[in-house]
């Protein structure tokens, strides 16, 4: 049935189609504005190129709430533009008909999510613009009655809730008849009714009803017809009542995937926390939704999701051109950010705009405060070195160069300034502008950096060489290694490595005399270098490139973090004098505040490729993973390397401390186990299998290892790595292997879709058979009274001693790759080939869900003392998440709900986009 309301009162123009859209493709979409307005169609579109304050944005929401359909441009500008998320956001709030139009070619894991999985229609440069359009003009003529009441009921209840639900905007008469009627059938449509619409019609019916019994009982009509009505209404408001409690866990549910998908596909970290936080406070709301428990697990994962993960801090808005270079005071409180649109700004370490210092012409393409904080330096385009003090007054420029000047820096005493441009020169000057020495290139020079010491100064130039010269001028070397223009060098804070960047991609680093330690390749090899930076504790280098990101890497050329993104070339790093934060300036016009460290996880980065297992020592001062790689790495707990075990010649596939800690031993493709010391000696190789080696565990004395392989064999060897027996009985290869905590068992895992109970002698003892697929991962409960079994088929299985089933959980949806239970025996870890990893309590409860991996989980183990949990995946990294309180769901909210409000802090309260969510933290929700 199509019904089609039509309001006596009149309703404000409604428009066919809202068209959302990149200025990249507006030529395209005024062409088809053309072709609408010849069909007579109203189309909203903005022609403006008008930033989004808070009014601009509500007349683009207005437009959005009054068209019956979202018209959105796909392109690679309208997929990475922030405008066109928010206008996406919106229109999937008001559930709006989405209509997906491709100009331009994408990544369709760039999409958003609710656009991807829609039928696009193709209007590419090729492609048949007649043709197309009949198609767009079909999309948006189908159950148009439907979709035009859909639009008129939510402009109305928009109307209603905004005069504060005045009953006077309700519906009445035939107006709420036809609402009743189109609400009947709206819940079999795929364009739903929103939560306040429905909210809308019951709140008419309610009214309705209750003026219905005030005029009956008015003219005398028995209390059976008002009975009756009242009936009728409770039916009807029960009845609209469940509809509504399911719109709005679909809200919630699609925020929480919003949230998600801008956090991993859009790199959009702050606006993921935003939604996630919006979604999680409306969970709370309704406490209904407590019996919803895959709403709870969902809504809550996502939040605890980009809780973990964000780096992002905030970012500061403010200039209109690239930003090209920051600089942070001494005392770390103030930053200076200079652009391409000549200012200055000053901003405080939470992201407050200060003032922009007075504009003196000319490009800014370097910042730099003084070491005493005193005094201001900007290199630009116009010739000249601008200065200012401390509270803005302007100090008398350095002029002198012929060119661009592109790069100042103070020397470390403040006596000294000096200038680098593209006139082929580095000019020194002394602190009150008196020109001292000029120091010659052979091309133009980008960047110059005094040591610590500030007896020696680095300059490097487009001739591609890095050279080195006293502070009296006296050239001491000139070294080449890099193939394109050295964009910057910087001196580490210890004095004892230079660090430079280049166009041709790499970061290098050199000790004093010029001898290169180590090339560092950037991972897109097509991104050129603008920037390079040290933290204060010289251990980690940044680097800042033209493919929108910030890595940071050790000083072994490993990278440990990346730090995306920038929607534009990111042109300058500095770390924080206190090395907690980092700051990232960008061709988008905008300055990036990242916070280093999150405590709630730690993500290692040094494997370079899957990491298959990973695993505690038991006195918890040493974490070991082996991977694809070939590689054994060991780190401290916080995530330091200690030392790379190589030696294996093919993938590892398993890594055990013995319980003592002092052996480690590895696993391998390549068919041997390798026993190391706890500090990475190699002491033993053990040869036995005749096929990779999948598994090894140790009994709880020590004193014995076993090893499970796709051989179909269990071998168990003394400590000195002799062999003491051979089990056999297994059709297929061996997956795992498991003592129990007395040492009397052995359990085993096959893919002949069995698991096996031995006695420490090697006696077969039990077969357990019900899992229908390959069974990868068993392990002994820590009171040694269950089995946990799992694998392929998704099923994780409780096992009593004697072999009867006890238990089943259901609920991954992928292949189990391993469990594990904390040392206590009250919590229980599955990961899984579905990138997650959930927490379990004793009996079989689901706690809580972890997505944060971009790969298959391979692994996951507590840590000694139980409060944190480590995971491997097939991303090549490694995850050390701090658990928190593990018992209570209601109590996690709240504290992600606090943890998630404290982060964005600054960015709500600084941000002059956020003024709708500046309050979302304050109230109590």
């Amino acid at each position: 049935m199509v019904i089609e309301i039509i309001y006596s009162d009149g309703v404000s123009m409604i428009d066919d189609a809202f068209i959302s859209y990149s200025r990249k493709d507006k030529d395209f979409v005024k062409a088809l504005d053309t072709v609408f307005k010849k069909d007579n169609r109203g189309i909203w579109v903005d022609w403006e190129n008008i930033p989004l304050t808070a009014d601009f944005l509500k007349e683009i929401y207005t437009g959005i709430e009054a068209a019956n359909n979202f018209i959105f441009i796909i392109s690679p500008d309208s997929v990475a533009s922030e405008y066109c998320g928010k206008e996406i956001v919106h229109a999937i709030a008001q559930n709006k008909r989405l209509i997906p139009i491709l100009r331009r070619e994408v990544d369709p894991k760039t999409v958003h999510p609710e656009i991807a999985a829609l039928n696009w229609i193709f209007f590419r440069e090729n492609d048949d613009f007649d043709k197309a359009f009949q198609s767009l003009l079909q999309s948006i003529d189908t159950d148009l009655g439907y979709i035009k009441a859909h639009t008129r009921l939510q402009v109305r209840a928009l109307e209603w809730d905004s005069k504060k639900r005045n009953q006077s905007f309700l519906l009445r008469g035939d107006d709420l008849k036809d609402a009743r009627q189109w609400l009947s059938v709206a819940y079999s449509k795929k364009t739903l009714p929103t939560p306040l619409q429905t909210q809308y019609i019951n709140d008419s019916g309610l009214a309705e009803a209750k003026s219905q019994r005030k005029k009956i009982a008015a003219f005398g009509v028995g209390l059976m017809v008002t009975t009756v009505l009242a009936v009728v209404a409770l039916y009807q408001y029960r009845e609209a009542d469940v509809q509504r409690k399911e719109a709005v866990e679909k809200k919630i549910l699609a925020l929480a995937t919003e949230s998600s998908a801008r956090f991993h596909l859009q790199n959009d970290q702050l606006g993921a926390l935003i939604g996630a936080i919006k979604s999680s406070q409306q969970l709370k709301q309704h406490s209904w939704l407590k019996e919803k428990e895959k709403t709870q697990i969902q809504t809550l994962g996502y939040l605890r999701e980009i809780v973990y993960g964000v780096k992002e801090h905030n970012y500061l808005q403010g200039h209109t051109g690239q930003v090209w270079s920051l600089s942070f005071s001494p005392d770390g409180q103030t930053i200076a950010s200079g652009s391409d649109d000549g200012d200055v700004i000053l901003w405080d370490k939470h992201g407050k705009r200060l003032k922009p210092l007075e504009r003196q012409g000319g490009r800014i393409y370097s910042v730099s405060f003084s070491p005493d904080g005193q005094t201001i330096a900007a290199a630009s385009s116009d010739r000249t070195v601008k200065r200012w003090n401390k509270d803005g007054v302007r100090i008398k420029p350095l002029t002198g160069h012929n060119n661009t000047v592109r790069d100042v820096q103070f020397s470390p005493d403040g006596q000294i300034i000096a200038s680098a441009s593209t006139d082929k020169t580095v000019k020194l000057w002394s602190k009150d502008g008196v020109p001292l020495k000029t120091l010659p290139h052979e091309g133009g020079v980008y960047s110059v950096s005094f040591s610590p010491d500030g007896q020696t100064i680095a300059s490097g130039d487009n001739n591609k060489k890095l050279k080195l010269w006293s502070k009296n001028g006296d050239l001491l070397g000139t070294f080449p290694g890099h193939t394109e223009r050295i964009t910057k060098v910087t001196f580490s804070p210890d004095g004892k490595t230079i660090a430079s960047g280049s166009t041709d991609d790499t970061v290098r680093l050199w000790k004093l005399d010029g001898r290169l330690l180590k090339p560092i390749k950037t991972i897109n090899t097509n991104s050129n270098v603008y920037s390079v930076s040290f933290s204060p504790d010289s251990k980690i280098v940044a680097s800042a490139a033209t493919d929108n990101k910030v890595r940071l890497w050790n000083l072994n050329g490993d990278l440990l973090n990346t730090l995306q993104k920038h929607n534009n070339s990111v042109l300058d790093v500095k770390f924080s004098p206190d090395g907690k934060t980092i700051a990232s300036a960008g061709a988008d016009s905008t300055v990036k505040l990242w916070t280093r460290k999150n405590d709630l996880l730690k993500t290692l980065y040094a494997h370079l490729d899957s990491v298959q297992s990973v695993s505690f020592s038991s006195d918890n001062t040493r974490l070991a993973s082996g991977g694809e790689d070939a590689t054994v790495i060991l780190w401290k707990p916080d995530g330091t390397v200690l030392k790379r075990l190589t030696g294996h010649i093919d993938r590892i596939n398993s890594v055990r401390f013995s319980p003592d800690s002092q052996i480690l031993a590895s696993a391998s493709y390549d068919n041997t186990i390798k026993l190391w010391s706890k500090d990475g000696v190699l002491k033993k190789t053990l040869r036995g299998h005749r096929d990779e080696v999948r598994s090894v565990a140790w009994s709880p004395d020590g004193q014995m290892l076993a090893s499970a392989s796709a051989d179909k064999t269990i071998v168990l060897w003394k400590r000195d790595g002799t062999i003491l027996t051979t089990l056999q009985g297994h059709t297929d290869g061996v997956r795992d292997v498991s003592f129990s905590p007395d040492g009397k068992l052995i359990a085993s895992a096959s893919d002949d879709q069995t698991v096996r109970l031995w006695s420490i002698e090697g006696k077969l003892r039990q077969i357990l058979t019900g899992h229908k697929g390959k069974v990868i991962t068993v392990r002994f409960s820590p009171d040694g009274k269950l089995i946990t079994s799992a694998g392929k088929d998704k099923i994780i299985k409780f096992w009593n001693l004697d072999g009867t089933l006890s238990k089943n959980l259901q609920r991954h949806t992928a292949g189990v790759t391993e469990v594990s239970w904390s040392p206590d025996g009250r919590f229980m870890a599955s990961a899984s080939e579905h990138n997650t990893i959930i927490l379990w309590n004793r009996e079989g409860k689901l706690l809580k869900k972890f997505w944060g991996h971009e790969g298959s989980v391979t692994s996951v183990s507590f840590s000694p003392n139980g409060q944190s949990l480590v995971s491997a995946s097939a991303d090549n990294t490694v995850k050390i998440w701090n658990l928190g309180d593990r018992n209570q769901e209601a109590s996690d909210l709240d504290d992600l709900l606090k943890k998630g409000c404290d982060w964005v802090k600054d960015y709500l309260e600084t941000n002059p986009n956020k003024e709708s969510d500046r309050d979302l933290c304050d109230a109590p929700k």
